[in-house]
């Protein structure tokens, strides 16, 4: 149902289903214009908000309180590594893994740690693997590091075909 209502802008009378102020945008630009015209932003929300207070007011920043930290956004150094009370020798266990710290080593982590399996198969070759080298663990036991229980992959694509023609040579005894 349309009612008929009287534009603010022009004075013109037109029907409309929803209560509006103008007969259409422009007059409502106009309209908004003429209102709020010298009116800063921050004047206008305070007419919308009825002159409640700002949420803020008086509130200080607390960056200003704050006690100099030369530490602060950075691991405090009395706490960190060999000086923290959790610390287990710089070893770590994840996925069956087990990882070492070292920190100058080219390949680590974000944390600063490498695979000890990656660290023994180094030894063993003489240089840093690649980080598309694979070192594989042939009894599938991920934290026996040992020397004879590694082998190496260049890429991962051969340590994916090593493992496929495992599977099909098992098939092919089974039957």
């Amino acid at each position: 149902m349309e009612n008929e209502y009287t534009c603010l802008n022009c004075g013109d009378n037109f029907l409309s289903p929803k209560r509006t102020k103008t007969c259409g945008e422009n007059c409502l630009s106009q309209y908004m214009s003429k209102k709020y015209k010298g009116k800063h932003l921050s004047e206008t929300t305070k007419i919308r908000m009825k002159g409640r207070p700002s949420w803020n007011k008086g509130k200080t920043k607390k960056e200003d309180n704050r006690v100099a930290q030369p530490w602060l956004g950075k691991k405090r150094p009395e706490n960190s590594g060999e000086h923290n009370n959790k610390w287990k020798g710089g070893v770590n266990h994840s996925q069956g893994y087990v990882y070492v710290t070292n920190k100058e080593h080219p390949f680590a982590n974000f944390n600063g740690y490498v695979k000890r399996s990656r660290l023994v198969m180094e030894l063993h070759i003489g240089r840093y693997l690649l980080p598309e080298e694979v070192v594989h663990h042939i009894d599938k036991n991920r934290s026996n590091d040992h020397l004879n229980n590694l082998m190496l992959f260049p890429n991962n694509g051969a340590h994916l075909r090593f493992h496929f023609k495992k599977r099909i040579d098992s098939k092919k005894d089974n039957k």
